[in-house]
Parts: C-alpha cells; structure tokens; sequence
C-alpha cells in the first residue's frame, strides 16, 4: 500500500458479473497516488479470486460477514468509509461501471491542482447496457467551477449526471458519512450536494465513468418502486431544505423546482405504475416545492403515461 497516496478508490463490491474489467481499467493505469480498496458486502460469490489475481492493484480486501446493502446501500458505503486510510480524496466506484481508457490517468494529473476550495471533482459520464454498449447519453457540461446549486441544476436539465461514482470527494466533506433515503435512491445526489455546500465543484470533461444500466442495476430494478418513490419524496424535502440555505448567484429556487418536477415526470412515468399510490407520491413531491400546480402534477404524469402507452401500443 502506498502510504503517499493521495486518491482512496473504494469499490463496494457484491456482484461479480462486471468487476473484472473494472479491475482490468484500474491495473492498466496503477500510479502510486492511488490506494485501491475492496470491501465485499457478504457477497454469495467471494472476492477472494480477484484478489489473488490482482494482488498488485488491489491494496486492501476486507470481507464483512454480514450484509448490510441489501437492507442499506449508504450503511455498506458509510462501513467501507470506516475502514480506509487517510486518503485526501475518496471515490467510490461501484462494481458494475467503468473507466474509459486514459481517464484514470487524466484524473491523477489533475487532483494535485485541485484549488483548496474545491470539495469535488467531477468527470464525464456515459451509458452504457449489460454488454457494454452505448446507450447515447453524452455529457455536454463545459468544464469549469460551478457552485453546487448551479451544478446541480445543469444535471438536472441533462447536460451530465450524477452516480455514485462520478466524482471524487474530499475526505473532510465526507465526515457525516452518506445521507440517507430508502434503497440510496437520492442518496448519491444529496451526498454530491450536502459535500460541496461551502465550496465548489470542479467538472473536468476528458475523464469519463462508463455507468452501466443493466438488469443487475438498482436505476433498472422497478418491483421496488414504492420505496423509490417514497425516497424521493424524501429527497424531495432534504433539497428544499439545502435550497433555503445553499447561495448562488446564478439559478434561483423556481428554477431548480422547475427542473426537479420535469426530471420527476420521467421518474414516475417509466418506473412506477399506475396506481393512486403512485399519484399519492408524486403529489407529495410537488406539494413539497410549493408549487401551486400540485394537484395538476399526478395528472399531469397520468397523461404522459397514457400518450406513451398509446405511442408503444
């Protein structure tokens, strides 16, 4: 393990599907500002023959034994937290994405320039299916500094995202651990926000995440929709909160809420079906902006629904 190393690369580790060629993206591009953890969560398929084979790239393996993500996603990420070094930045990669060749090289001549009053950096991000394909989403954020409402906002209107592991964090900015929603959903974007609340994001565009969108992906899991749905009502309320006290200069409240309730609409259409559940929920988030067009919302997604059945029929 390198003492000196400045990046921790934590990858919570359950399913085996796609860990490999993870492995393969980090040992092809090894520098010794890296130290490259391996928590398993419990996993029916142990670790313990990727770390033989990549005993020079994999720093630390711990094997809990019990799991935690099944029940909580943010309690296994807050576990392996506790276990590294004292890495300056932190960077959770899950075990189904990817690094596009170069990236992890590009990103290790930038994090030494980082500016003191960055608390993130963030990178490109594709999609791509089970087997690898692009999906065609493109990343059009310029690079820049950006203060977190105004980053967020932008991710909001598509111009790039948010997953778990997008971005490198600072280990400071990360002293409360991960804030929490049912199933992580929301999770990631409120930990992005919560850790640059006093300081800025640093978006780099030559430095791309693969996030994998297969049938093994939570984002593609819809029997669950209900706590999704729950979450982000959830969520819904942690970010009205963090926009009553967050500053920008650049995007205002109805702004964002426009954005979120759009972003919103997708949501609920493709993942959750139609039930006065459903309704129920999305009427709660709408409600939780303020927005006078609350009660229009649900019906609003109830004639989406009916237009994309219509189109698919």
């Amino acid at each position: 393990m390198s003492t000196g190393a400045k990046i921790a690369i934590v990858i919570p580790y359950y399913k085996p599907d796609y860990l490999e060629p993870l492995l393969d993206a980090l040992q092809r591009e090894a520098d010794a500002r890296i130290n490259i953890y391996l928590f398993d969560d419990c996993s029916p398929t142990p670790a313990l023959a990727y770390v033989r084979k990549y005993q020079y790239t994999i720093h630390k393996h711990i094997r809990f034994d019990s799991n935690l993500g099944g029940a909580s996603l943010t309690g296994q990420w807050d576990r392996c937290l506790a276990h590294i070094g004292e890495e300056e930045w932190v960077w959770f990669l899950p075990d189904d994405d990817v690094l596009k060749a170069g990236s992890l090289t590009k990103i290790c001549d930038v994090i030494d320039s980082v500016p003191q009053d960055v608390a993130l950096l963030h990178f490109a991000t594709e999609i791509i299916n089970g087997d690898g394909c692009d999906q065609g989403f493109r990343d059009t954020l310029p690079a820049g500094r950006y203060d977190a409402v105004n980053f967020y906002y932008r991710v909001l209107r598509g111009e790039s995202m948010i997953t778990l592991g997008s971005q490198l964090c600072r280990r400071s900015a990360l002293h409360d651990g991960f804030v929490k929603f049912p199933r992580g959903w929301g999770s990631d974007h409120a930990t992005t926000l919560k850790s640059a609340s006093q300081q800025d994001i640093l978006h780099i565009d030559n430095a791309t995440l693969q996030f994998r969108m297969s049938e093994l992906n939570i984002s593609s899991q819809n029997g669950d929709w209900a706590q999704k749905a729950a979450a982000r009502v959830q969520f819904a309320k942690w970010l009205v909160a963090f926009l009553q006290l967050a500053d920008s200069k650049t995007v205002t409240f109805s702004q964002v809420r426009a954005a979120f309730l759009l972003k919103g609409e997708s949501f609920f259409v493709r993942t959750c079906p139609l039930r006065w559940r459903m309704l129920g929920y999305a009427y709660a988030v709408a409600k939780t902006f303020g927005s006078g067009l609350a009660a229009v919302y649900p019906l609003k997604i109830v004639l989406i629904k009916a237009i994309t059945a219509v189109k698919v029929g």
